[in-house]
Parts: structure tokens; sequence; C-alpha cells
């Protein structure tokens, strides 16, 4: 079976159906592998910047990007960002082959708060707050479909999340900022007895982020349910104003803090995952840091990495040497470390 391919009926000025047409839907004209091999070919022939490899990229018919990464299979000199050599995730996905090769990071000086920036992360209560809501409407629309495995993984960052928010409200009435070593965050959040890497590797396997963030693009409405629950919560205010006056304040209160939130962040899952990838890592190297605040669009938690060596591990024991070219003062070093 063929997908992104519809069927359209073709008529005469008659108005009588002379053939069926077949119409591609969705595919990129670039991505030819045949034209994506020729423009690789033409990138290990010659030296070429961006604006070449564009202009190129439109008469051959082929996308400069995945050409680009043809071509650094057989390259012998790669010009990488920081983030893409430094940050593992990344770097694999990126098909990055360290083994047997030579690295050299070019202002190295600012190498250590690089890595700190890339292994840090924070997430906000608006981003958790969505993210929970379209998790469990995305399980009532689809639950018969899940298989176990995957059921009780989506039942677990249910359960996660909806224990981090607790956390930030708890919280609401602290008015200083709280730092927590990950071992004491966990407990705190009562979340200990969960298994963070399988949680984690659940969350990538299966690409739940993206998989959420399509179908709140897809259903909007089911998946952001903020508007219908404030009216409902208005009406049921109203109706019960007399028997509830306890709950008026509370009431208002909620009322409010969804109008303010109307604001939807596109993809709010992926910044949480991000955040749960944080708690697999060494309780000594980094700190937990919960913002709290009166306002729960303030709030938020985020993670502090401290020892940004252990980081670095990877890639000196991978390559074959490692360069850093460094300023210091005026003066430029190159220090060269070779391990064996």
């Amino acid at each position: 079976m063929q997908r992104n391919k519809s069927k359209m009926k073709k008529a005469d000025e008659n108005g009588k159906v002379t053939k069926k047409a077949k119409i591609s839907m969705g595919k990129c004209e670039f991505y030819k592998q045949h034209n994506i091999e020729e423009l690789r070919d033409s990138i290990l022939l010659q030296v070429q910047d961006i604006e070449d490899l564009v202009s190129i990229s439109k008469v051959i018919k082929a996308c400069p990007y995945y050409a680009s990464r043809k071509a650094a299979e057989d390259a012998e000199v790669v010009l990488i960002p920081y983030n893409t050599i430094l940050h593992k995730p990344t770097r694999e996905a990126n098909g990055i082959k360290l083994k047997n090769n030579i690295v050299i990071i070019d202002e190295a000086h600012n190498l250590l708060e690089a890595i700190s920036q890339m292994y840090s992360s924070e997430v906000t209560y608006l981003q958790l707050f969505h993210s929970h809501k379209q998790l469990k409407n995305y399980k009532a629309k689809y639950s018969t479909r899940f298989s176990a495995p995957n059921l009780l993984g989506i039942n677990q960052l249910i359960f996660i999340i909806n224990k981090l928010l607790e956390v930030l409200d708890k919280r609401a009435s602290i008015s200083e900022n709280e730092i927590l070593t990950i071992g004491n965050f966990v407990l705190s959040a009562e979340i200990d007895n969960y298994n963070m890497f399988k949680l984690v590797k659940f969350c990538k396997d299966s690409r739940i982020g993206h998989k959420l963030h399509g179908f709140s693009v897809k259903h909007p409405q089911e998946a952001n349910e903020t508007k219908q629950g404030v009216k409902k919560g208005i009406k049921q205010f109203l109706s019960s104003i007399e028997a509830q006056k306890k709950d008026t304040n509370k009431e208002t209160s909620e009322t409010s803090e969804q109008s303010k939130s109307e604001f939807i962040p596109t993809n709010p899952l992926l910044p949480a995952i991000s955040f749960l990838e944080s708690l697999t890592y060494s309780y000594d190297d980094g700190r937990i840091m919960v913002i709290n605040s009166s306002d729960k669009n303030q709030r938020k938690l985020q993670f502090l990495l401290l020892n940004p060596t252990e980081n670095f591990k990877d890639i000196v024991k991978d390559a074959r040497a490692v360069c850093f070219v460094y300023i210091n003062h005026i003066l430029v070093y190159v220090v060269l470390f070779f391990f064996v």
C-alpha cells in the first residue's frame, strides 16, 4: 500500500470523467537518494560554504542537509557546532563517531560553561500542567490501542508529572527559592520508587513527545480542554455559591489562574522529559532549584549541572586525541592531550 497519495478524478469541459490522476501528498522533491549522493560527491570534491551549497542543491534538486550528513562519513575534516559534539544525545543522533578520530575544540576556555548549559534543564509549571492535561486526554482517546508496556509507561509519566506539580503547589507559600540534591528532591516528590532510566528510555523509544504534539495539533480541542473547563467551573461555582460560601476564594483563584494560562506552550512534554533525564545523573553532579512564587506561571524546576567533567569523559575516552585551543589573557595557547 502507498501512503500520502490521493486519487483525483479529472473531468473534461462537459464535466465527464476522463481519467484518474494520482497526486503525491507531503513528499519533498529534494529528498531523492540519487540526487543526494550526487550532491555529496560535489561536497567532497571541493570545499564550499553554506551559500554555495544551497545554490548547488537547488540546481541538482537535492537536500543539502542529508547530503552533508552523508559527506561527513568520508570527509577528513568536519566542522561541528559545540552542542553537536559535546552533547551526547545530539552527537549520537547525528551519527558523529569519535573512535580513532582527532577532536579539536576551539575556544576551549568556554568549554566547561558550555557543557553546564547543555546538560542543565528547566521546566515550568505551565509546561507541566499542559503536559499532564494532554497526556490524560491522549490516553483517554487511544487507551484501547496501547500495548501493556506503553500503557504502563504513559501511566507512570502522568503520575510523575502530577507529583512534580504537587511539589510546586506545596511550596506556594514559600517566598524563597530552594536548592535540593537530586536524592532529596526525588524523595520529597515521592517518585523514588520509579526507575527513571526505563521511563526516559520509553519516552525516547516511543517518541511520546512528538506523538503528543501531533495529537495536540490534530485535535486541539480534545488535547487542551482549558476553556471548557473554565466554563464548567464558573457554572458550577455560580450554582453552588450560596451553599458553598467557604470555597468562594478557592474557586475564583482557580478560575483566574486558568484564564492567565490560556497560552499553551508548544510541545510542553519535551522539557518535562529533559528534566526527568536530569534526575538520572549522579547525585553529586548537580542540584535541583525549586523556583517558588505565588503566581503559578512563575514557578519552575531547574537542574543545574555542577560537575561538567563527567559528561566530557566519553569524548576523551573514545577519541584518539583531544586538542584544546583556548585564550588565556592576550596569548593563545594550544594544549594537546593525547590518550592511548
